[in-house]
């Protein structure tokens, strides 16, 4: 997995984008604030070609109005990844 990272990372650089998630919708849910890591998720996921979704902790609340089966159930009939 860190060799194929490392291989992606080297055929990005310079701006270069590559389609290998092209057409692919990914939801990406943080519980924890953190902009590097959002950042990194979402500009990744574009490099790599797919539209990118961020789910913030206050937009879901995770167990709490829906259970977490059926809140990964709907993000599944929507998205093809979920991070």
């Amino acid at each position: 997995m860190i060799e194929l990272g490392i291989k992606l990372k080297k055929k990005t650089r310079g701006g270069k984008n590559l389609d290998i998630l092209k057409g692919k919708n990914l939801v990406m849910y943080f519980a924890k604030p953190s902009l590097r890591t959002r950042l990194s998720f979402e500009i990744g996921a574009k490099k790599l070609g797919a539209n990118a979704s961020v789910i913030k902790q206050d937009e879901i609340i995770l167990g709490k109005r829906e259970s977490i089966e059926d809140t990964a159930r709907v993000i599944s009939k929507y998205a093809d990844g979920i991070t």
